[in-house]
């Protein structure tokens, strides 16, 4: 789906489910999250390199949901920080609120599955020379 579609999707929700979208997004992406994990891992054979968290954010990028650049601080199971650059979920004109809590799901749905830990996340999104910058951070439930 490209980034105009995820646009009109999310937007279509705000509308309809106000505040509760947020919710609802973030849900969804868990569950995709969740399964774009095992769909890795299911195809992974014994040469294949290790699963990571960085992984995600490629894995992101090919399935048209923008270009990302993810960093992870931390590549073990405690807090995990997620740096995205031109979130396709909150760039724009109009982005006032961040809406980028679909990604937030994706990265707690993944992450949770990598490490078999539970996560809970904050969000917090800014404009840094006018480039739209999301910071993702994922905590031991």
């Amino acid at each position: 789906m490209g980034s105009d579609s995820w646009t009109s999707l999310r937007d279509g929700m705000y509308k309809k489910f106000s505040s509760g979208a947020s919710v609802i997004i973030q849900e969804m992406g868990t569950q995709v999250g969740a399964i774009i994990f095992d769909s890795i891992k299911a195809s992974a054979d014994a040469d294949s390199d290790p699963i990571t968290p960085k992984l995600l954010g490629q894995t992101m990028y090919k399935l048209g949901c923008g270009n990302y650049h993810v960093s992870v601080d931390s590549e073990k199971d405690d807090d995990l920080v997620f740096t995205i650059q031109s979130c396709v979920f909150c760039e724009g004109e109009k982005a006032v609120e961040y809406k980028c809590n679909f990604v937030r799901g994706l990265a707690v749905g993944f992450m949770s599955k990598l490490f078999g830990v539970d996560y809970g996340s904050t969000v917090d999104c800014l404009k840094n020379n006018g480039e739209h910058i999301c910071m993702i951070s994922l905590y031991k439930q």
